[in-house]
């Protein structure tokens, strides 16, 4: 059933807002899997990850207490290997606290 959108009709609007929200978690949750498993292929353990209610990007937490933070959606095609570095460098990053 085909709807009736006029270019500032409520509907249409509602309509392409539903799908957009659709389109992001999908690309979200997506990310997330990826990340797991190329973490996991790594030998990162990841603790929990969390993302904020209006962010735009995920808080990887590690098991010593530190965390990573990353976009939802990847903006280059080095942005998960980026952040598999970057945890990589917080588990082995030593503090000096005196």
């Amino acid at each position: 059933m085909k709807q009736n959108c006029t270019p500032n009709s409520l509907e249409c609007l509602q309509t392409v807002r539903e799908r957009k929200t659709t389109n992001e978690r999908e690309k979200m949750t997506k990310m997330v899997r990826e990340l797991k498993k190329m973490m996991k292929r790594n030998g990162i353990e990841i603790s929990s990850i969390e993302k904020g209610k209006r962010s735009a990007h995920l808080k990887i937490y590690l098991p010593n207490g530190r965390y990573v933070v990353t976009g939802c959606t990847p903006s280059d095609h080095r942005a998960l290997k980026n952040t598999i570095s970057q945890a990589r460098r917080e588990m082995t990053e030593v503090s000096f606290a005196a």
